[in-house]
């Protein structure tokens, strides 16, 4: 036990050694298995298979430590620091295993210690200290001195706490390799150049033999008793992200980005979350996993346009309602069993009070204000889901408890009823096809792809005009296609998003039926709404089509040279929205900006937030049918945007983005000098015959 030698006591000192061990263990091991009883109090999960790719992704992913890296930018190197930091707390965790666990514990510590292995890996951890010192003091500085918006109110007495102990363990950790080389220890026989930093340090330690014995011994002691502090910290604290995203990773949703879970309507005893039993384990584990960082504060435009909901505040209201609530529903779990038994079987504690949680730990307001953006889940550095937790709320709130706002209740009521939400239209799905001598598929099915036009572009007046266009480029191009016509009913997104799965299932079903009548194979969608929802959600019900966006069909076309693009007149500026249902939802980024670049007399810039980092329109999650306060309209922030960089045309790829920029256009007294434009309404205006 050459580790601890010069700091062994005699038997008092194996004692109070492995004494405190054990008992930080126990608490720390009694705590972990409370955590997963509550855990457990969840509904099953999604089965999750590839078991061997999944672990070596997360060991990549955790490793290289791009959770946080990815969220690196100029103006914000936190993740930096917080790299440092866990590069320092996984190999510092693994050598106090293996060199002290196993070695002090099984008597292996001379063998062990005797090896170029111990000698290198005490070279890293030399290194790895000065890192850890720096990340947790940029920690302390950014957290209580700088204050970033995102990390305001979490200057708490357990973030100090867990921060100190981070700064103070890599400094013990010298002090105690200094003194050992100073004293002339294992690392100074192993090899003729002993860790440089420990080496440096040991000069200071020029004493007699016996002071550097007992500043040896007192690094050594607060050393270890920092680390069993912190092994506390983690059952205890925040701190628990450490070890909880490391399962949070390895068991991300195995369904496409962003897709909902779906419930059978047919078993259901209930429908969404009211309590927190009606989460899945895993939406449990999202809960202990969040690393309050605020970065999912940072990018929410509900946030920024002053709007209650803030996803990090959802998280931890929600952690802190379980912490609450799960005692006693463990205890009726266990309890409950006894209520089958038979005479003389004592009598079952009673079953907990549901606890509701929307109203009361999450207002409705709160849970209402989400767009369904994916900001939060795309920039969150260890995969917990925010958007599903809301979804499975509203679906509670609507489907069992029949409590929403009007606008909502109104656009489901227009579903049902018309099976579109735009309640005031009077239009027909195929008003927009006149003079352009379109068929139906009722008409002519002989076809080699099926437009979806959707509801918005084939309702709504502006929208109209995309849809023409879009048509417009297929026709030029020779495309023999055909459209549903009247037969086409709404795909359900708005339905889902806004917590009704029963009539988004109906809508889905029956244009599934429809569909697969005519033997569909592929469709071509304007609206990555729909497109989303045809390519990843319907394959849920049995609706497998292979379903391409207008923006890739497209960029096909220019390249492949079944159209020609030539230049529009006056050299425009344009700045392109990534709408967050191609961008976030489907990594769609690059075909638009290529298709703007194929056109010449353009001039592309880009918004202060734009590709992954992108703001939302204000349309997804059904708020293109929902009233917000003039005030607090996330539209008028992302026109705001638009405007900052004085480009004369603002070119979208979604019915939704491009109803909302008109609005926001009209609001900002802007109409004359900005216009905004979908992609296919700019190709169709540069295109040359090719004669």
């Amino acid at each position: 036990m050459s580790q601890l030698a010069p700091h062994n006591w005699g038997v008092l000192g194996y004692a109070l050694f492995w004494g405190a061990t054990l008992l930080a263990g126990g608490i720390f091991f009694r705590r972990i298995r409370q955590l997963v009883s509550y855990m457990l109090l969840g509904r099953k999960e999604e089965s999750f298979r590839q078991v061997v790719s999944r672990a070596f992704s997360t060991l990549v992913i955790v490793l290289s430590q791009w959770c946080q890296l990815k969220n690196l930018t100029s103006r914000d190197r936190a993740a930096i620091g917080h790299a440092f930091m866990a590069w320092g707390f996984f190999t510092f965790s693994s050598f106090y295993f293996l060199f002290i666990i196993i070695g002090a514990g099984f008597g292996l510590s001379e063998t062990l210690e005797d090896t170029k292995f111990f000698f290198y890996y005490a070279w890293v951890m030399d290194f790895l200290a000065v890192l850890v010192f720096t990340g947790a003091s940029w920690g302390l500085i950014r957290r209580f001195i700088i204050r970033p918006a995102r990390l305001k109110g979490e200057q708490t007495a357990e973030a100090l706490v867990i921060l100190l102990s981070v700064f103070f363990h890599p400094l013990t950790h010298l002090g105690k390799e200094a003194t050992g080389i100073a004293l002339g220890g294992t690392l100074t026989t192993l090899g003729n150049s002993p860790p440089p930093i420990s080496a440096a340090l040991s000069n200071l330690f020029t004493g007699s033999a016996a002071s550097i014995e007992a500043a040896s011994t007192a690094f050594f002691w607060t050393h270890w008793l920092t680390v069993l502090l912190v092994l506390v910290l983690i059952a205890y604290s925040r701190y628990l992200h450490m070890i909880a995203s490391l399962f949070n990773i390895f068991f991300r949703s195995p369904l496409p980005v962003g897709v909902l879970r779906t419930i059978n309507l047919e078993t259901a005893e209930s429908f969404g979350a009211s309590k927190i039993t009606d989460f899945t384990w895993k939406q449990i584990l999202d809960l202990y996993s969040c690393v309050v960082c605020g970065n999912c504060q940072e990018r929410c435009p509900a946030t920024a346009s002053g709007k209650p909901l803030n996803p990090k505040k959802v998280i931890q209201d929600l952690k802190r309602h379980l912490l609450e609530v799960a005692p006693e529903l463990v205890k009726a779990k266990v309890s409950a069993p006894a209520a089958t038994g038979g005479p003389g079987t004592p009598e079952a504690a009673p079953a907990a009070e549901p606890q509701y949680m929307a109203g009361t730990v999450v207002t409705e307001d709160e849970i209402w204000a989400c767009t369904t953006c994916r900001a939060c889940d795309n920039v969150c550095p260890i995969w917990v889901d925010h958007i599903d937790k809301i979804i499975d709320m509203r679906r509670n709130l609507v489907m069992e408890r029949s409590q929403m706002p009007e606008p909502v209740q109104q656009a489901l009521q227009c579903l049902a009823t018309r099976e579109h939400p735009w309640r005031g239209t009077t239009a027909s799905r195929t008003d927009w096809t006149k003079g352009l001598g379109i068929k139906t598929l009722a008409e002519d099915s002989n076809i080699d792809i099926m437009y979806w036009v959707g509801c918005t572009a084939a309702l709504e007046e502006r929208n109209m005009k995309v849809a023409q266009a879009t048509a417009k480029i297929l026709q030029a191009a020779g495309i023999k296609f055909g459209i549903l016509g009247m037969q086409e009913v709404c795909c359900g997104d708005p339905a889902r998003r806004m917590g009704d799965e029963y009539q988004f299932q109906t809508l889905c079903q029956k244009n599934i039926e429809t569909m697969k009548s005519y033997n569909i194979k592929k469709i071509v969608t304007t609206c990555p709404h729909c497109f989303n929802t045809l390519s990843h959600e319907y394959p849920q019900f049995g609706g497998n089509f292979e379903v391409v966006h207008h923006t890739q069909f497209i960029l096909d076309l220019i390249n492949s040279g079944r159209i020609k693009v030539g230049s529009l007149d006056g050299n425009k500026v344009v700045a392109y929205h990534d709408s967050c249902y191609l961008g976030r939802y489907n990594n769609i980024y690059q075909q638009p900006r290529k298709i703007l670049k194929a056109i010449g007399g353009l001039k592309t810039v880009e918004m202060s937030r734009s590709k992954s980092n992108g703001f939302c329109c204000g349309g997804g999650g059904g708020h293109m049918w929902m009233e917000e306060e003039p005030a607090k309209r996330v539209n008028i922030k992302r026109t705001e945007q638009a405007l900052e960089t004085k480009a004369g045309l603002v070119a979208t790829a979604c019915p939704y983005c491009l109803a909302m920029f008109e609005d926001g256009l009209k609001t900002k007294g802007a109409t004359e000098a900005v216009q905004a434009k979908d992609l296919s309404e700019l190709v169709l205006q540069a295109m040359v015959t090719g004669k």
